[in-house]
Formats: structure tokens, C-alpha cells, sequence
């Protein structure tokens, strides 16, 4: 952050170091637009934490600048010298411009918002120095500010700035072109960020970002397209509308905002009918779909695998099947039907908290997403599911990737050949409304039909939530409670059949991620809980457990040890969505610590350090790197806005 401003009080008629605080905020300003220029640049490598950090440098720098303007004011002191900004305040500098899908931007004008160049009326390239239309600014900010900040996210260390903001009055008090320039790009980084979060899935933070950015500049449309997008990932449908209707009023003549302004009304309209639906008691799905499934022939054309139902069902049948849809080939409707029907009873044996005994070794892996060519590279890996090489998938099997039915059809063939060997947990996208945005229903829909998806969906709901593995270890997707002394036994009590609640534990299993700050703060993700060390160790010591494993996040190295060694992140997606160039990893526990040494000797000080933690086992983490798939774009079927806004 940036020396705070420290104006001479200058006697009467005295202008001598008018100069000396010209140059100083010419130098606060030089260093804000270095760091925005740092931001853009990290943004276009693909380095969204670290464009993040830049961009909230910058931030810092611009406040300062204004409370530094507002003091000069107040005092009386005159400027003499003209600051300039420099290219990034105008617009025109096109180092600053940073289109939707693949950089951050410069620019004021919606029409650039997707990459085309924004013009005005006569044609002209614009500028932010164009004529603005102030009534339409006004109703925009009111339109979608209405009921800002309640989205129960705030802002959370390291992710934001922590210097107080200046307010939006001495922004506006400030009645030179020179802080307006100074307001346009601090704007363009608040915006910025917001993108980066956005990137980084920090749904909640991207609207506290993009709130800021409409409140410090309301004529920059750029804020209200992040904020839309942001809301419209949370699916907050009416609160994006909003946004982009305050868009659409600024920049009447976008067609992308009017585009992504039917989106959010359309997607506002399907939430009122399935609600009406929900409220019908129709019958479970899968009793419509044992009668269609009877009536189903396989035609003497189809030369695939059938599946021989789950009392014959063999490992060389799965691997054959797996090998037939490593060919883009798509099993037959009646065996993927029969197959998920056949899922679906046997989760209706489990229970929300699944208790596991491993006898020797046991593996962990966590979100697949679709990639299925990667699923593929751990068997290669680690072996098979077997008898004596069981498995635990934590969540997130499907969406992004677009091979999310060769994911989870491989992943249920596994659990019908040995039920008691291979494990399924649920994550926060097996439940429909995530899966209606990032995908996975687009997919089924084009690969099979609707009601396969649909059938899907009640699956899910039978997922269990969590798995306590030798009485040591708790996997869990999401993580940890809002209150300290949750017990296994109060988890066992809740209902988990159905799509999740907005809030509770069943949210919080699916959602929370752990924070670097003790105690417990609100999510950057806008849902669930971010949860400290300290209620990690409450958890651990309430339930006489070693360590808290669990998913969701991406990691570099496709796992992180947080909170002194005690939790994992476990991540098994390689190149996310053929963009983040991360690492997969996976777990693999061993029963027994006597040669403990000798087999965790090649990992990481760290990794040993968290195995004396553990009771009654030991852990190594395999990283790996991703493989090469079909030329099939991840996020092909996903929702179009969805994919537009992660540049995909």
C-alpha cells in the first residue's frame, strides 16, 4: 500500500510546495498504473492470483491519490502542474483493454464487453472522455444497487485490499478531471478484479468487486456486466437481471447485454416453473423410468458392450466399457438406464455419513469434472478398483469437462462391480441448478435425452455427504460448520435427500472452504463458510478424529496442506477446464505406521509432518500432470452465458 498522504498546510498566497504535492500524487499515480499494467499482464498468462494481487495494489495507490486530492482541497492548496493519469485513464491506451474471454480491459463502453470494438454513435472509436448520459447513469446505479451488499459476502484477507475505502462522496466531491481519471481507473480495477475472481470461481467476492466498481464510477458499464455475470453464477437470476438491465441502460445499443439480459429473465422464468412443479408431488422419476426402460429394445446395429446387470457385472466388463467410451463411442439408453437405476437402489442403502474400514490401502481422489481422459491417467496410475485397491471419489464427478457421462457412467459401473470397494460422495454440482449452468444437463440432453437426466439428478440426491475413513480421517467435499462442536451424530440426523437448502450444514458440507484467518468469516464464493484453523481443531477434537480431508478447490499442485497439516485439499482435475495449468493429485492412506517412514521417505516435509498427526495410518499424495483429450472444448454444454464469461 502507498505512503498515506501527508499535505503541508501552507500559509496564504504560499504555493511553493504545490509542486512538491503535485509530484507526489503524479507518483502515487505512476505506481497504481504500474500495478494495473502488472495486473493485465498477469491476467493474459493466466495468472489470475497474482493479477489480483496486482490490480488490489493499484487500488491502494488510487485511494490514496483521491484522499490525498481531497486534502489538498480542503487545505486550500492549489495545483499548479496538470497530473496526468497517463494512458490508462482515457481508455485509449490499448495495453489496458482486455477483452471478456481472454484479457481485462481499459475501455468504458459496453460494446467492448466481448471483445468487439466499441464505437459511438458517428462511428468513432470511444473514449471515457465521450459525452455521458447522466439520467441513464443514475437510474443505473439505482437499479442495480438495489439491495447491494447483501449477499452476505465480505471481504477476505489477501483477497482484497484492507486499507478503509475512500468514500464514493470524496470521490465525487473531488471536482477535477484529474481524480475523475483516477476514479475511471480504479473502476477499471475493481472490474478487473472482479473478472479474476470470477475466473477463480470467488463468486462472492467478484460482486463485492464489481459493487465497489459501480459505486467508485457509475458510468463505467464494464462493472455492470461483472456484477450480472457474478450474480448470474451464484444463480441469483433476479439480482442479475437487475445488473444487466442497469446495462442495458447505459449502453442501449449492445446487443450482448440484451442478450444476457433475456438470459437472466429466461432463467428467472424456469426457477418460477420448476418451483411450481416442485410443489406438485409428481412421482420419483425413476418409477416413470423402470416401465420406459422395460420397453427399450437394443437394435441388432449396436455393437457395443451391454451392461449384464449388477449381478454379473465384471472388471473386464468395465474395463471394456471404459475402453469404448475412450473412443467418443456412447453406450446404448436402455444399459445407461439400467445402469443409473441400479446406482439409485443401491445408495438407497447408505446413509448421509458412510463409515469406512480399510483393511490395507486406500485411495482419495477429489474433483474429476468431466475430464474424463484424466480419470482414465489415475487408473493408469494407481491401478484399477478392486477387492483389495479401493476407491473414494469426493464430488464434482460432473460439469466443465465434456466428457461428464463417460465420468460418471465409468465412475457407477466401479460402484456396481464392487459396492463395498468403491465410494461415491456428493458435491456441490451433483445437484440440479448447478448442473443446468455448468453442463452436465446439456450433455446428457445431447447424449442421451432429458429424462436420463433427470434421472440423474434423483441419484444424486442419495449421494452420501461425508465418509469417516478408519475413525480417523472425515472427507467431506466442501468442509467445515458455522458452530463448533458439530458431532458425527448430528450429521448422521440430517435429511440429505433432495436438492441442498440455501443454508445449514448440508450447505456447508457441499460449499465451505478453509481460510487462512481464524474464526469464521463469510466465503469468498458468496455460499457456505470460510472456516480458520481453529475450527478445524474443535471439529477434529469434538469427534476424536486425526484430519479433515476434503475437495472443491483447485490447487496447483492438485493438493494443499492447510491449517498446521490437519486439513487437505485433494483435486483431481489436471489443466481445469484446459485452462489453469494446474497439477491432479490423489491420496493414497496405508493401514499401520510400523514402516511409515520407509513408505512416505520421497514426500514432502510438509506431508510428513501431517502424518504424525494420524493414529493408526500414513499418507502419500501423487501429483500428476494432465493428458491429452479428444478436441471436445470443455464447457461446450454448458449454459452460453456460463461459458462466455469464463472466456471459453
Amino acid at each position: 500500500m502507498a505512503v498515506p498522504c501527508d499535505v503541508q498546510e501552507l500559509p496564504v498566497g504560499q504555493s511553493a510546495n504545490s509542486n512538491d504535492n503535485a509530484k507526489y500524487v503524479q507518483g502515487l499515480i505512476d505506481q497504481a498504473l504500474g500495478s494495473k499494467q502488472d495486473g493485465n499482464d498477469s491476467f493474459k498468462a493466466g495468472d489470475y492470483k497474482k493479477a489480483t494481487t496486482h490490480y488490489t495494489n493499484a487500488i491502494d495507490h488510487f485511494e490514496d491519490v483521491i484522499e490525498c486530492h481531497s486534502t489538498i482541497e480542503e487545505k486550500g492548496v492549489e495545483e499548479e502542474e496538470e497530473i496526468s493519469p497517463g494512458g490508462g485513464s482515457s481508455g485509449n491506451n490499448k495495453s489496458d483493454v482486455v477483452s471478456e474471454c481472454s484479457t481485462t480491459d481499459g475501455t468504458t463502453t459496453a460494446a467492448d464487453l466481448h471483445g468487439e470494438a466499441a464505437t459511438t454513435a458517428n462511428g468513432e472509436p470511444a473514449t471515457s472522455n465521450d459525452a455521458v448520459d447522466h439520467a441513464a447513469v443514475a437510474a443505473a446505479v439505482a437499479n442495480a444497487t438495489t439491495g447491494a451488499n447483501t449477499n452476505g459476502v465480505a471481504p477476505m484477507e489477501g483477497v482484497v485490499s484492507t486499507k478503509p475505502k475512500t468514500t464514493v462522496t470524496e470521490i465525487r466531491n473531488v471536482d477535477n478531471e484529474t481524480s475523475r481519471k483516477v476514479a475511471r481507473d480504479m473502476a477499471i480495477c475493481y472490474s478487473n478484479r472482479a473478472f479474476c475472481h470470477i475466473k477463480m470461481e470467488n463468486f462472492g467476492s467478484a460482486i463485492i468487486d464489481a459493487e465497489r466498481a459501480v459505486e467508485v464510477d457509475p458510468a463505467y458499464s464494464k462493472s455492470y456486466y461483472r456484477l450480472g455475470c457474478a450474480r448470474f453464477a451464484l444463480l441469483k437470476y433476479k439480482d442479475a437481471m437487475k445488473a444487466f438491465k442497469s446495462l442495458v441502460r447505459l449502453a442501449p445499443a449492445d446487443k450482448d447485454a440484451k442478450l444476457k439480459l433475456k438470459e437472466c429473465e429466461k432463467a428467472v422464468q424456469q426457477q418460477k416453473f420448476a418451483a411450481a412443479i416442485a410443489t406438485e408431488g409428481t412421482a420419483p422419476i425413476s418409477e416413470l423410468c423402470e416401465k420406459f426402460v422395460q420397453n427399450l429394445e437394443i437394435e441388432d446395429t449396436y455393437k457395443g458392450p451391454i451392461y449384464p446387470g449388477k449381478d454379473q457385472i465384471t472388471s473386464d466388463w468395465v474395463v471394456t466399457f471404459l475402453d469404448y467410451m475412450k473412443e467418443q463411442k456412447v453406450i446404448h439408453k436402455k444399459s445407461a438406464y439400467q445402469m443409473v437405476l441400479d446406482v439409485l437402489k443401491l445408495l438407497k442403502t447408505h446413509t448421509t455419513v458412510q463409515k469406512l474400514e480399510a483393511e490395507d490401502e486406500f485411495t482419495v481422489c477429489g474433483d474429476v469434472h468431466g475430464q474424463y481422459y484424466d480419470l482414465l491417467n489415475i487408473f493408469s496410475l494407481n491401478g484399477f478398483p478392486s477387492e483389495t485397491n479401493p476407491y473414494l471419489f469426493n464430488g464434482d464427478f460432473v460439469d466443465r469437462g465434456s466428457f461428464s457421462i463417460e465420468v460418471i457412467l465409468a465412475l457407477f459401473a466401479w460402484k456396481l462391480c464392487y459396492p463395498d470397494k468403491v465410494h461415491l460422495a456428493r458435491g456441490n454440482h451433483e445437484t440440479r441448478n448447478m448442473n443446468k449452468l455448468y453442463g452436465f444437463e446439456g450433455e446428457t440432453r445431447n447424449k442421451f435425452d432429458v429424462q436420463l437426466y433427470n434421472l440423474f439428478c434423483e441419484t444424486f440426491c442419495y449421494l452420501p455427504l461425508c465418509h469417516v475413513l478408519n475413525k480417523e480421517i472425515f472427507i467431506v467435499h466442501g468442509g467445515l460448520f458455522s458452530a463448533d462442536n458439530v458431532t458425527i451424530e448430528d450429521l448422521e440426523k440430517e435429511d440429505r435427500i433432495g436438492e441442498p437448502p440455501d443454508s445449514g450444514r448440508i450447505v456447508e458440507m457441499l460449499w465451505s472452504d478453509p481460510g487462512p484467518l481464524p474464526g469464521r468469516y463469510p466465503s469468498k464464493r458468496g455460499v457456505g463458510v470460510a472456516f480458520g484453523h481453529d475450527v478445524t481443531d474443535n471439529f477434529l477434537k469434538t469427534n476424536d478424529l486425526s484430519m479433515v480431508v476434503r475437495s472443491h478447490e483447485m490447487k496447483d499442485e492438485g493438493y494443499e496442506l492447510e491449517h498446521n497439516g490437519k486439513l487437505c485439499t485433494i483435486f483431481s482435475a489436471p489443466n481445469y477446464c484446459d485452462q489453469m495449468k494446474n497439477k491432479g493429485a490423489f491420496i493414497r492412506y496405508k493401514v499401520g505406521k510400523e514402516n511409515r517412514s520407509k513408505w512416505i521417505e520421497k514426500e514432502t516435509e510438509q506431508v510428513k509432518k501431517s502424518n504424525e498427526y494420524l493414529r493408526d495410518l500414513s499418507y502419500k499424495v501423487v501429483s500428476f500432470e494432465h493428458v491429452p483429450h479428444p478436441e471436445v472444448r470443455a464447457m461446450r454444454f454448458a449454459n452460453p452465458m456460463l461459458g462466455s464469461m469464463m472466456g471459453m
